[in-house]
């Protein structure tokens, strides 16, 4: 008799413990029947994020009138927009890290256009009025710079 309690209770034991070693996890809701951030249960897959959680920063350049080089500072890398303004005429260029992966998404109000590369690079040219995201990406070793991934006009009055 006492082996049957010994053994219910390992059983026991044991039932309980998997369940406490399942995760529950959010993800989206299923068969377009929910809304972003809608989420339901899904067992041992992984973490799925919602867009309501997304962080971004911004950094501004004011070229004050002037044409020149931005390179981007630590702080700067770390962002994901940038947005520029005020420079004057042809010639002004962002300096990007030759870093694989890195993505900016870049509005330029400056009235002219501005070209985005890496250091010594040929990058994207980035017309005035214009919202482009770039990408680094290593096509090859000569190849490796940032490229145009989307691109859209907008007209912004601020």
């Amino acid at each position: 008799m006492k082996k049957y309690f010994a053994l219910i209770l390992v059983l026991a034991v044991i039932a309980l413990s998997v369940t406490c070693f399942a995760e529950e996890v959010y993800k989206p809701g299923r068969h377009n029947t929910g809304t972003i951030g809608t989420s339901g249960y899904y067992w041992r897959q992984g973490y799925f994020t919602t867009l309501a959680n997304a962080k971004v920063d911004v950094s501004n350049k004011d070229w004050g009138a002037a044409t020149g080089t931005w390179t981007l500072s630590a702080a700067e890398q770390k962002t994901n927009i940038l947005y520029m303004t005020n420079c004057s005429g042809t010639g002004s260029s962002v300096i990007g890290p030759s870093e694989v992966g890195r993505m900016y998404t870049v509005f330029n109000r400056c009235g002219y256009a501005v070209t985005f590369k890496k250091a010594g690079g040929t990058g994207v040219s980035i017309g005035n009025n214009t919202a482009v995201t770039v990408a680094y990406l290593t096509l090859s070793a000569a190849t490796a710079d940032y490229v145009p991934i989307a691109s859209a006009a907008f007209n912004i009055n601020y």
